[in-house]
Parts: structure tokens; C-alpha cells; sequence
């Protein structure tokens, strides 16, 4: 076995087992079966990073895995092979993105329809004896119709926060930040409504209003706390005893007025005209 098989292969069983340990984290479970979970990012990743071959053996292992270890349910073995193998087998389409620009975002829209795809059939043909007679508050007649909300349901928002935790990446990696420091800042920009969290298909972060209408200050008073060039004009600080005797005082006021206005006068827009090729920050 020469040395880029196997490191293919000890990859594969890494990230295999982190999709693992990811599908036990359930960041939402829906009431009537199927959970939102973070699985697809390591498969779609190294199936983006080693082609069409590996992504699709590493997909059927983590099936055999989810199938053994999760609990999984069937009545039959049609539906184990359904559910099971073929669905997260697929998950390895996503290789058909390999070497290309974007490729995780590609693979991730390839990987998650290929897998929507196969629950969907298995759930119009082997669960259609399952079908409610009520789902969504509508009446169900067609096994199709209902297999296409239930798992709409669950799979839009598994591809959609795949594809947010890999936008961030591409982010941090073009700032040369943390990853874990670009979610902190997205959380707090999105908590003092300056961004909206969207879910579904092109789901990310956009702009709550137009970019003209955002000032640099506004975004710096957010993510920085304060500007103050000392700690005596910082917003609620205490009254300095010393400020009637502060040589400086007014020097310092004057710095801060000065940042202040500075940056009020910049806006988002101003920014993104003067962005360099190829920076398209757009999630």
C-alpha cells in the first residue's frame, strides 16, 4: 500500500468517526423522527479531498455505523439497505466536487440532495403503509406528498448548516482568523440584529437592511465594546476623582470624538467598493 492510500485510508477512519461522534449531538430532533446533526461535514469534506471512490466507502461505513450504534429502526432489510447504506453511501457524490473552486459547497448541494433523494423513494414506497392520516395540519393522501414533507423537513436544515460551518471556514482562512473567533463575532452581530441566521436552501447570514445604512462604528460598538483610547471614557465608567486636576483629559476627549466621527463617516459599502479582487465575503 503506497503512502497516499493509506493516508487516504487513516483519514478516511478519522473523520468516519467524527461524523460518528457528531451524530450523537443532536442540535434539533424532530418530534416525529430525523435530527439535525454536523455528520455531513467531515464526510463531505473528505470525500471533496479524495475523490468519488473513498467519499463513497467512507459514507457506507458510517452507515453501517449509524445502523449499529444509533439505534436504528427498519422493517426489513429493504429498508435498512434504504435508510442505512444507500442514503449515507451517497453522501459520497459529494467527490464529483473534488479539485474544483467551491467544492465543499458544491459537494455539500450534490451530497445532501443524493441523500434526500434515497429517503425520499424508501419513504414513498417501503413506509408508505406508515403514512399519518394528518401531517403538518394537512391531510395526507399521497405516501409521496407526505415522504416529501417529512423529509424536507430535516434534510434542508442538515445541508444548510453545512454549508454555514463551511462558509465560516472559507472565512476565517481568507482573514487568517480563528474559526472560533469568526462565530463569536457572527453571534454578536447577529444578536444586535446587524445579521439574519436563514435556514434552508441558500440558507447562511445576510444584512438586515442595505449596506449604505451600516456604519463601521456600529459594527466596532458591537463586536469591540468600546473605542475609548482610555478607560475614564469608557460607556458606565466611574468618574475619575482626578478628572478636574487631568492635564490630558481633553486630549483623550478629543481622540475619542475624533475616532468616533472617523468611523461614522465609513460605511459598509464604502468597504466592499474598495474590497481587492476576489473577495466576495457574500455567504
Amino acid at each position: 500500500m503506497n503512502h497516499m492510500k493509506l493516508r487516504a485510508l487513516c483519514e478516511g477512519a478519522v473523520l468516519v468517526a467524527v461524523a460518528e461522534i457528531l451524530s450523537f449531538i443532536k442540535l434539533w430532533e424532530m418530534p416525529w423522527g430525523g435530527s439535525v446533526v454536523l455528520s455531513m461535514v467531515p464526510l463531505v469534506l473528505y470525500a471533496v479531498r479524495w475523490g468519488l471512490g473513498p467519499g463513497l466507502l467512507s459514507g457506507f461505513v458510517f452507515g453501517v455505523l449509524q445502523f449499529v450504534f444509533d439505534g436504528g429502526f427498519a422493517i426489513g432489510w429493504q429498508s435498512i439497505i434504504g435508510d442505512y447504506l444507500l442514503a449515507f453511501t451517497v453522501l459520497g457524490f459529494a467527490g464529483l466536487a473534488a479539485r474544483k473552486k467551491s467544492g465543499v459547497f458544491t459537494g455539500t448541494l450534490i451530497a445532501g440532495f443524493a441523500r434526500f433523494l434515497v429517503h425520499y423513494v424508501v419513504g414513498a414506497t417501503i413506509w408508505a403503509a406508515y403514512m399519518p392520516d394528518v401531517f403538518f395540519g394537512m391531510t395526507m393522501k399521497s405516501p409521496w406528498f407526505y415522504s416529501l414533507l417529512y423529509n424536507l423537513a430535516y434534510m434542508l436544515p442538515n445541508i444548510a448548516i453545512t454549508l454555514v460551518v463551511f462558509a465560516l471556514k472559507v472565512i476565517a482562512e481568507r482573514q487568517e482568523i480563528s474559526e472560533k473567533y469568526l462565530e463569536n463575532i457572527i453571534k454578536l452581530l447577529v444578536k444586535a440584529k446587524l445579521l439574519n441566521g436563514l435556514r434552508g436552501k441558500g440558507g447562511g447570514y445576510q444584512l438586515t437592511k442595505a449596506p449604505e445604512q451600516y456604519t463601521v462604528e456600529s459594527i466596532l460598538r458591537v463586536t469591540e465594546d468600546s473605542m475609548a483610547p482610555v478607560a475614564c471614557l469608557e460607556p458606565g465608567a466611574e468618574a475619575c476623582p482626578r478628572a478636574s486636576e487631568c492635564r490630558t483629559l481633553s486630549m483623550w476627549q478629543g481622540l475619542d470624538k475624533l475616532i468616533t466621527e472617523y468611523f461614522t463617516n465609513i460605511t459598509l459599502a464604502d468597504l466592499m467598493r474598495r474590497a481587492p479582487d476576489g473577495y466576495d465575503y457574500g455567504i
